[in-house]
């Protein structure tokens, strides 16, 4: 407090004379203001928080000293109390000002921290002056206990396997070095792999390449070596394995890591073999026993890693770019732009990319390449992935605008067998490859870029914080290349332009820390704090005086407004949560849980460089609020459609996902704003509605997402999308990972035809279902879908004319979704195709006639609210009688419970019936379940001849319930399971059957009428649950003589297997199959069944999971196009 008093008189009325007194006795002190740490009697400090405070005056640096005399003291309280005297020695080793009126205690000059769970007193003496000679005028002490936390193994980050070449089920050219790639984990930045002891990387106990036979070891032999270690164990001299930084290479049968020379041990692969390659996990967890361990002594979680290859022959030719973002002689690039991402045709020698092996130019003029002449830029960052099998030059600043600029991938490029990288084979000599691209004139979509940088989000583990931005910003790539901090002013990675507290409050000392700034994520990390598990943490960016200075690419410092410069969040225990930043998951993706609880961000046109909508699904684990975000984060050379149509990213399309995002369980969760960053590569979905429920699966349609131009294979690692959920105050709840999904490569070849009116014009025949004369469109604007191996894209044409481009040699379906408007009729609306040889189709025409009848349909009884599908195909003649839609839009009718559709026929049978709305675009993927608040009447049969009909449909409504849940064998609840409940006798009254979803923990109500029902559950990948038999009346529902009361009194059981097969359906240029089906069933020594099959669905990317126990099974399936599948008989062991 100031103690200023001021006495303050007023005379005269007209004109006011002020006189100001100074009392007598009563003179001006210095006195502490209320900013500073930790707070006086704050608990739970972190054992190197920031000790500071701020005084209201500037101060006198010679007055602020330490020792047993200083003004500025740090001790522990006596009896490690609270109130206690404070003893002991002064830990303040030295004291400065940090501002001309801010002290700080240097207690971890030394670099010892604090001691934990101890209380302590910061002491400020009446020996502190300002630098005019004014006195503190009273001592002041503030008291705060440190955490309990002091790391350990217990809270230490494990390692984790990242990926490997090869990778499951791939091909490995007999003279190419297989890599492991690992995160490390650990305490800090210095950790590494573990090369000694029973942890090491060397020790063929851990490291392990077997000859294998459908996916398993076939002997005991491990075919790697390490014969001699030499006087430096973690650099052996004959070896098949080397470590290089957080990668593994091995070469069987050759002397590590340059694989030329043959070793004393070990054997090398033979041409067409399997072989299994094995990197032992921990037994028991991280801190178990076992499997490779980093020099921190952790274990890599999870188990063993296996992968499984095929051995081809030596592969004697270079490498070559297979892809680029921005693509090849591109235009109108963004100025800004931070990730120039190239994908290669097979693995690269990590270490043969670097800013001298892939060059960056600006163009002087000309418009074509030169060396000698363009002007090199050299502060481009340039990095290669491993993980993400692709090279990223990132530059770190504004690029000149509408200028060609040249990126050049030199021939010093390496595959894995040291291949030198060769853009054309035709021409002698390996030829580098140079790319370019043309900038536009914006920046970020401005004309003049004002727009301030902001956190999009930050994560914080006990020993690490990564921040990541809304767009690029600067940075001094030679201190971020030693993990030093900079001492330039508007940097990320200079770590005086951050404060940091945990809890919120207390800051943390982030003096001596290292810093990372990496500009293709745009995120920067700082490593080596220590704060507790579970408790908060803030994060600015602000120096200690509260200067904000980094600013983006452009020179706008970031934003102040709205926290737009900060973020919170929660403390993370690093052993249990892997990797910080975009996609701080870590790992290969674990298909066992996939099939459970799927973690899926997947395209429905999966070619480079389309425009694709795609399908979210994700078990939200924290209940998300209302108003609660969810960030997606795509990867590099990922955009988003903002051209001001309808079909922006930013609009929400309509489907029964995106009407109740957690589907059957509590509450309506609904989408309130969508918003899309193309330089952060972000989607931003907003909530309302409600909360959801811890646990919830959540799901949703996006549009107008751009794919990368850079095609990646099942070779490759694909493409995942980082998941994060934001709570109040855009605190981050959780990150997911997305599981991987693949772009194919845009091939030359094209689908085309016209959907034409069948009448005959221009002497043509009239209802042949031939385009002749002169027919042509329709009048109406009609959608027609394309699916097959790059997923499902459809187009709408209103002359009837369509082309499907981009296209390679595959099988494809086309279809035309129900017709909705118009009077026409025809069919069939479906045709399956097969391009080969690299030649294109023409001609696929669908004919379409003028309807001669109609049928009016008149419903009643329907449930307000309710939006309804009144639907008519003639099951006998399918020339004429391809589905045919009404909509009854609530909205849009008398909302009196009644609606009248019309639908256009022509004579013959129709089958005509009533259902609820279902989303009519294939191209959104596989509809939601929908609300059934109606028995789904039993459709009507009718003949038309001559005349238009009229008929009547009378809703039941679905009044009653069927409670229950759905379990395995262990009793552990199963989510997401897909509950039936049929008629027990089928009558002309009582309509259809009921169908429900099963919750997060596994519990259903079921919508039903009065009757008896019989009731099974069934999930993709497991056997159904056997049927029970249920009777429902007005006044209770019965099973086996039992009252059903609560979801606990009727059980259904799946029998779960508690191991499974997983696998991808490709055909035979490897490209996926989607939605082919997979069966698995158990047979014995002779191939004869041993019971039930069970089979699951291939995804867009054409991957499955089936449950198992230990045993043979015989796989085999059936894909559209293709027919049966060959079979493989598969032994699950352990």
């Amino acid at each position: 407090m100031h103690n200023r008093i001021v006495l303050q008189e007023t005379l005269f009325s007209a004109t006011c004379f002020c006189f100001f007194f100074l009392l007598p006795g009563v003179v001006w002190a210095l006195a502490p203001t209320g900013m500073g740490g930790p707070p006086n009697g704050q608990i739970g400090v972190p054992l190197e928080a920031m000790v500071d405070r701020q005084f209201d005056a500037v101060l006198s640096g010679a007055t602020v000293t330490v020792g047993e005399s200083g003004t500025v003291h740090l001790q522990a309280n006596e009896g490690n109390a609270q109130d206690g005297a404070a003893t002991g020695t002064n830990l303040c080793l030295t004291a400065s000002l940090i501002a001309p009126d801010r002290i700080v205690c240097n207690h971890m000059s030394d670099g010892q921290s604090l001691v934990p769970s101890t209380w302590y007193s910061f002491i400020i003496t009446t020996g502190l002056k300002t630098s005019t000679g004014v006195a503190l005028g009273t001592q002041v002490r503030y008291q705060f206990q440190t955490s309990s936390f002091q790391g350990g193994e217990g809270f230490i980050a494990p390692p984790m396997i990242i990926g490997s070449v090869p990778r499951a089920g791939v091909r490995l050219p007999s003279n190419a070095k297989i890599r492991v790639y690992f995160d490390v984990g650990g305490s800090g930045s210095g950790t590494t792999m573990s090369t000694e002891g029973a942890g090491s990387v060397f020790s063929s106990d851990n490291v392990q390449v077997f000859a294998g036979t459908n996916g398993r070891p076939t002997n005991a032999t491990n075919l790697l070596s390490c014969a001699t270690q030499g006087a430096d164990p973690a650099h052996p001299t004959d070896c098949n394995i080397a470590l290089s930084g957080s990668q593994l290479i091995v070469t069987p049968g050759k002397k590590a890591p340059a694989g030329s020379v043959a070793s004393t041990g070990g054997a090398g692969l033979t041409q067409g073999n399997q072989y299994v390659l094995i990197i032992k996990g921990a037994t028991g967890g991280p801190m178990g026993q076992g499997g490779v361990r980093n020099s921190d002594n952790m274990g890599v979680p999870g188990g063993d890693y296996y992968v499984s290859f095929t051995a081809t022959g030596a592969d004697n030719f270079g490498p070559n770019v297979k892809g680029s973002y921005p693509q090849d002689t591109a235009t109108g690039v963004n100025m800004a732009i931070n990730a120039i991402t190239i994908g290669f045709t097979e693995a690269i020698e990590d270490g043969s990319v670097d800013e001298t092996t892939i060059l960056f130019y600006q163009d002087n003029g000309d418009g074509s390449f030169d060396a000698g002449s363009d002007i090199a830029i050299s502060t481009a960052v340039v990095d290669y992935f491993p993980e993400r099998d692709e090279a990223v030059v990132s530059p770190t600043q504004l690029l000149t605008a509408s200028t060609k600029h040249f990126v050049v991938v030199t021939t010093n490029v390496k595959d894995t067998a040291s291949n030198a990288l060769d853009s054309d084979r035709a021409t002698g000599g390996n030829q580098q490859k140079v790319l370019s691209f043309t900038t536009g004139t914006l920046t970020n979509g401005q004309a003049t870029d004002n727009t301030k940088p902001t956190i999009a989000f930050a994560n914080a583990n006990n020993f690490s914080v990564a921040v990541t931005f809304s767009e690029p910003v600067k940075m001094d790539t030679t201190a971020s290349a030693q993990l030093e901090s900079s001492d330039l002013p508007f940097v990320a990675n200079n770590i005086r332009n951050w404060t940091l507290e945990s809890p919120i409050g207390v800051p943390v000392s982030l003096a001596g820390k290292d810093i990372f700034y990496e500009p293709s994520f745009l995120t920067t990390t700082i490593f080596g704090v220590m704060m507790p598990p579970n408790q908060s943490f803030r994060i600015k960016v602000a120096t200690g005086t509260g200067a904000v200075r980094i600013q983006d690419l452009a020179g706008n410092t970031a934003n102040t407004t709205a926290s737009g410069n900060l973020a919170v969040g929660t403390v993370q225990n690093a052993m249990e949560n892997g990797m910080l930043g975009p996609g701080g998951g870590g790992g290969e993706f674990d298909f066992f849980s996939h099939g459970m609880s799927p973690i899926r961000v997947s395209p429905r046109s999966a070619l480079a460089g389309a425009t694709s909508n795609y399908e979210v699904e994700f078990p939200a684990d924290t209940s998300i609020p209302s108003g609660g975000k969810i960030v997606l984060t795509f990867p590099s050379g990922f955009s988003f459609v903002a051209d001001g149509g309808s079909s922006e990213c930013q609009d929400a399309v309509t489907t029964i996902e995106n009407n109740d995002l957690n589907g059957p369980s509590t509450g309506t969760i609904t989408i309130t704003s969508i918003a899309c960053s193309s330089s952060a590569r972000t989607v931003t979905v907003t909530t309302a509605g409600g909360a959801t429920v811890a646990g919830d699966r959540i799901r949703f349609i996006l549009q107008g997402i751009v794919n990368s131009t850079v095609p990646k294979d099942f070779s490759t690692s694909g493409y995942t999308v980082d998941i994060k959920t934001k709570g109040a105050m855009d605190s981050l709840l959780e990150t997911k990972t997305s599981m991987p999904f693949f772009l194919a490569q845009p091939g030359s070849q094209s689908i085309a035809g016209t959907v034409f009116n069948d009448n005959g014009d221009g002497s043509g025949t009239a209802n042949d279902g031939i385009k002749n004369g002169t027919e042509g469109g329709t009048g109406i604007s009609v959608k027609i879908c394309l699916g097959g191996m790059m997923g499902f894209s459809c187009t709408t044409t209103s002359n009837g004319a369509y082309t499907f481009s981009s296209l390679s040699d595959g099988f494809y379906h086309i279809e035309i979704p129900p017709l909705t408007s118009g009077n026409y009729v025809g069919g069939p609306f479906f045709r399956d195709l097969n391009l080969t040889e690299g030649q294109s189709r023409t001609g696929e025409n669908f004919a379409l006639r003028t309807s001669s009848r109609s049928i009016t349909v008149n419903v009643a009884g329907i449930p307000t609210g309710t939006n309804l599908d009144v639907f008519a195909f003639n099951p006998s003649n399918m020339s004429v009688g391809g589905n045919i839609v009404r909509e009854l839009l609530w909205a849009d009718g008398p909302q009196t419970g009644t609606g009248t559709a019309t639908i256009p026929v022509s004579d013959g049978t129709w089958e005509v019936g009533v259902g609820p709305w279902m989303p009519k675009d294939p191209s959104l993927g596989p509809a939601g379940m929908p609300d059934f608040s109606f028995m789904p009447p039993k459709p009507q049969q009718v003949v038309v001849s001559g005349s238009n009909l009229s008929i009547n449909f009378s809703l039941q409504s679905a009044g009653e319930s069927i409670p229950g849940k759905v379990v395995d064998g262990t009793n552990t609840v199963i989510p997401n399971a897909f509950v039936l409940a049929r008629p027990a006798t089928r009558t002309e009254m009582m309509g259809g059957a009921g169908v429900a979803q099963s919750k997060s923990d596994g519990t259903f109500s079921v919508r039903v009428n009065t009757g008896v029902y019989m009731v099974m559950a069934s999930i993709p990948g497991m056997p159904p649950s056997p049927e029970k038999e249920v009777t429902v009346t007005a006044d209770a529902v019965y099973s086996e003589g039992q009252t059903i009361a609560s979801a606990n009194d009727f059980i259904l059981r799946i029998a779960k297997g508690d191991r499974s097969i997983s696998g991808r359906v490709l055909d035979d240029a490897g490209n996926p199959i989607a939605y082919a089906h997979v069966n698995a069933q158990q047979v014995n020594g002779s191939g004869n069944p041993l019971g039930p099959f069970m089979g699951s669905p291939t995804d867009s990317s054409g991957n499955f999971t089936i449950y198992v126990k230990d045993g043979t099974w015989k796989v085999f399936g059936f894909a559209p196009g293709f027919g049966e599948l060959p079979s493989l008989t598969v032994t699950v062991a352990g």
